[in-house]
């Protein structure tokens, strides 16, 4: 959202890296300023910008950081174990082979096996639930039960103000 004052119209023209309304490369934005990420990650950073339709010298910019989203875990395998250390074999999709498993907080050196599959010696020594992940480091993660799907999001949102200079 622009906040536009001082001046008679708050009416504002939206770009994307300098394009009014943005492109399918570095992503689009409504003309509310609803910034929405392009499929595949764009030349980083996206400035996002606000130009008063009255006066196109006064604007105000934000810039955001689109990342690469993270793996989507599907199943983990086995999904009940006895306490101590044992082979976690984790599939889905989008793994790397920068790929890390870590489980209740802890990292364990992973093994690729290919875009589907992650292995590595874990240990368990609690009952209950187990917090398993999946990350690529660079990624996006967010932290979950299990991974699911996520979206390219923006980092580092923010309100374009924009004022009389």
């Amino acid at each position: 959202m622009a906040t536009v004052t001082e001046l008679t119209s708050t009416v504002v023209i939206w770009k994307v890296n300098n394009v009014t309304g943005g492109s399918a490369a570095n992503g689009v934005i409504s003309p509310t300023g609803l910034y929405t990420a392009p499929m595949s990650v764009p030349n980083n950073p996206v400035v996002i910008k606000a130009v008063s339709q009255m006066d196109s010298t006064i604007s105000g910019t934000a810039t955001a950081l689109i990342k690469t989203p993270g793996p989507t875990l599907s199943t983990i395998s086995p999904t009940t174990t006895p306490y101590g250390q044992f082979t976690l074999i984790c599939t889905g999709v989008g793994f790397t082979s920068s790929s890390l498993i870590w489980v209740n907080g802890v990292q364990y050196p992973t093994t690729f096996v290919n875009s589907g599959k992650v292995q590595a010696v874990v240990g368990i020594y609690a009952t209950g639930q187990q917090l398993v992940r999946v990350i690529n480091p660079g990624s996006v993660s967010l932290t979950r039960s299990r991974c699911t799907p996520r979206r390219r999001v923006a980092e580092g949102a923010g309100a374009a103000s924009l004022q009389r200079r």
